[in-house]
Order: structure tokens, then sequence, then C-alpha cells
């Protein structure tokens, strides 16, 4: 058993404890002790001592867009006029420029950014309609090379035509297949794009052929809600629900737009919302009504829609939207810990059929470690008020996934970070001469 020991421990579990001066003992891919040292087993192979140190579970990113990564610094040649043309001039447009090299270096990119600020899991929204066949091989071997967990997905849209979408169906068959190569490591769900660029007859046979749990954008714009009705003359979640799409295995993006009636059909089906606070503010689609998501009973996390491979500013920016909507100052505080600490924890769990986003026996060892100094007391009863006002921007000193470390010192252990930029810069220029 290797023991990192002399930290304060955060566990997100049940008991929400924080344990300073305490340690965690790891096995193989597991974590097998968590607690003080003088009660620590003694069979212990290596002890790694970490003072001023924090040790947190390894974190979470229930929503993003790898392939944006190549996107950083690149800008529509005219100011959107509103979010279907933000779509149409830059998104649309860089999504089909890609080829299966720009899928690879996205990843990686995206992968490693997310393992350097302490992200070990994944769960990835692609789309590449040039080159769908084999896009999500390029992520998986990129996450394997990263060392990180992913759920991969592929955006089906009928945006390029028919035949378009039904390779989508079958790279989303391709995901599942690919997860079941590495179980714990990838896992799937069949990825759609928005209720107003699927035709009934797509829906209909991902109904038949794939998967019933979705990933899918829902209702991020009013565009999506007006479309959808007036091209299928249905609102969103009902031509979901009545498919058998919505259920318990289901990941609903964004839902700005959703009604009380939508809300209820969510938390009926057990399926989780991803809340995306800055892409939605950047977009300027309004503001999930989370208030109402929560006294309705549906299950929240929190993404950042390819906004960054880091949850931790959209914990502030969650909190921050939320005052601002309802012009209340206490608002957001215990609803956005819930969605995050609570939240993300049980939609990756569920995915990845693993204990994730917790530090206690029997979990998956994903830490992070950060230079973490309090300057006031850290306690059990105000961690997230640290985690919010200081930890959450602390150094990130070491990561562990799955029982291996592979950032020491903030600097990646096995991967040379400079060769992994230089080629995204490389692939990035090639990308932006095409789109």
């Amino acid at each position: 058993m290797r023991l990192f020991t002399d930290a304060t421990i955060i566990t997100n579990d049940a008991e929400d404890r924080v344990i300073e001066g305490g340690c965690i003992g790891v096995e193989d891919e597991t974590i097998t002790y968590v607690g003080l040292p003088e009660s620590a087993p003694p069979a212990v192979e290596e002890r790694i001592s970490l003072p001023h140190r924090v040790i947190l579970p390894g974190q979470i990113l229930a929503h993003t867009h790898l392939y944006s990564f190549l996107a950083r610094g690149l800008s529509p040649s005219r100011a959107p006029a509103d979010f279907v043309d933000v779509l149409e001039h830059l998104w649309w447009r860089l999504d089909q420029a890609m080829d299966l090299e720009d899928v690879y270096w996205s990843a990686m990119g995206g992968a490693l950014s997310a393992l350097l600020c302490g992200t070990t899991t994944i769960i990835d929204h692609h789309a590449s309609p040039s080159c769908i066949g084999g896009s999500l091989d390029q992520i998986a071997r990129a996450l394997g090379h990263i060392g990180i967990r992913g759920l991969l997905s592929y955006e089906i849209t009928d945006r390029h035509g028919h035949r378009g979408a039904l390779e989508g169906v079958e790279e989303n068959l391709r995901g599942f297949a690919l997860a079941a190569q590495r179980p714990g490591w990838l896992a799937a769900r069949t990825g759609l794009h928005a209720s107003f660029t699927l035709d009934d007859r797509t829906l209909d046979t991902v109904a038949e052929r794939c998967s019933k749990g979705v990933h899918v954008h829902v209702a991020e714009d009013a565009a999506d809600v007006s479309r959808t009705r007036e091209r299928y003359g249905e609102e969103i979640l009902p031509r979901l629900v009545r498919r058998g799409l919505l259920t318990a295995e289901s990941i609903l993006v964004h839902g700005v737009h959703l009604s009380g009636p939508d809300l209820t059909a969510i938390a009926r089906a057990d399926a989780f919302l991803v809340h995306n606070p800055r892409s939605n503010m950047n977009n300027g689609v309004g503001a999930a009504d989370l208030a109402a998501c929560a006294k309705e009973g549906v299950r929240l996390a929190l993404g950042t829609d390819g906004m960054g491979s880091d949850p931790v500013p959209e914990m502030m920016a969650a909190m921050l939207l939320l005052r601002h909507e309802h012009r209340d100052p206490s608002a957001g505080w215990n609803l956005v810990k819930d969605m995050y600490c609570k939240g993300n924890p049980a939609l990756a769990s569920r995915a990845f059929g693993l204990t994730l986003g917790r530090l206690e026996v029997g979990a998956a060892a994903d830490l992070v470690v950060r230079r973490y100094e309090p300057p006031t007391p850290l306690t059990a009863d105000n961690w997230w008020g640290h985690q919010l006002f200081g930890l959450g921007d602390a150094p990130v000193d070491r990561v562990v996934a799955g029982g291996r470390e592979l950032v020491r010192g903030g600097e990646p252990v096995e991967l040379d970070a400079g060769r992994i930029w230089s080629a995204c810069r490389d692939r990035a220029r090639g990308l932006w001469a095409r789109w």
C-alpha cells in the first residue's frame, strides 16, 4: 500500500469529513484507507509526506467539447447576431473543418489541460462531420495517453443530411464498443446535437439501434424550442419521452428554456441536467432556473461546455449567476455545492460503474493534491467557503488517477507537455486555415 500522509483531507463522502494531518492508502486502482496515520494498516510499501497540502477527490467535468480546444483565440469574421449565428459561423464551421488528426490533438490538449488542473474524469460530446468514422477512437486514444477517464459520445445531427446522421449512429455504436474494452476508464452515451437539428426518422433510428441513454443539448437557446415546434410540431422533451430516450442513463445539457412540465419529466426519469453557466452567459442565451430544478427534484451537475477543462470557475459562476438572476445575496450556496459535490460524482459513478468523486474506502483512487495553507481555520463546516474563495485556485501539486501518479510538482510525470502544446499549435494553424 502507498500512503499519502501528513495532509488535510477533504473526503466529500457521506460524512463530508475534513481530516487534518490525515492520510489516504492506495492499492492498485483503489482507495483502501482514509483516516489518521495512527490507525493506518501497517503494511505500507511507500509513504509520501504531503505537509501544507490539501487532498481532494479528482475533479469531474460533467459536460465538455474537447474538439473546441483548438479554437482558443479563433473568432468569427463578424459579430454574431444571436446564438444560431454563433453556431453557424463559428462552431459548425470549426467542427466541419476538422480531420482525424485534429480530433486527436484537440483531445490530447484538452485532456492534458484537464489533468493539470486536477480533472480526472471528462464527459465529452464530440462533433466532426467531415470525419465521423473513427473519431471516437482518436479521443479514446488521447484519453488513454493522458491517463484520465472519459465518457464518449458522437453528436448525431441532420444538419449535414440523413446520411451523416446515420454515420453518427454508427460512431456511437463504436463508442460503446470502445468503452467495453476499457471498463472503468471509458464509458459511452448516445450523443445527440439538439432537437432542432434532429429529424423524426433520425430519432426513430436512434431509439431502434442505440442505447436509450442519450447525451443531448436541450433548450439551450429559445431557438431550439421554437424551431423544434415549427419543424416537428412537438416540444423537445416529449420527442424524447415518446421514443423512450429520456431515461436514468440520459445526460441533458443546459435546459435554459425548459418548462415546468419538462422539469417534471426529467425528475421522473431520474436523468441528469448539466448546468454550464459561463457558456450560457457567454452566448447570451439566458440562465437556467436552478431553483425550480431543485424544487422539482431534478438531478443537477456542472459542466463547462468546452469553456476550459476546469470545473472550479464554473462553481463560482453558477453561484454568482443565481444571485444576480434572483437579486438574492444568499442564493446558490448549498445548491451549487450539491450540484458539483453530489451531482457530478453521482453522474460519473453511474456512468463508469465506480465510486468517483469521493475519498472513501473502495472508491477509485483519483486524487488531486493542492498546495494550500489555509489563512483561517479549515473545517468540515466551512471547507466549501475555502473551495470557492481560495482552495480552488491553489496550485495543483499532484494528480493521481486510478492509483497512478500522473502529475508531481505541478508537472506531468510521464508526458512531454511542451511537445503536446507544440503539436496542438501546429494543428490549430492548419485547422484555422481551412476554417
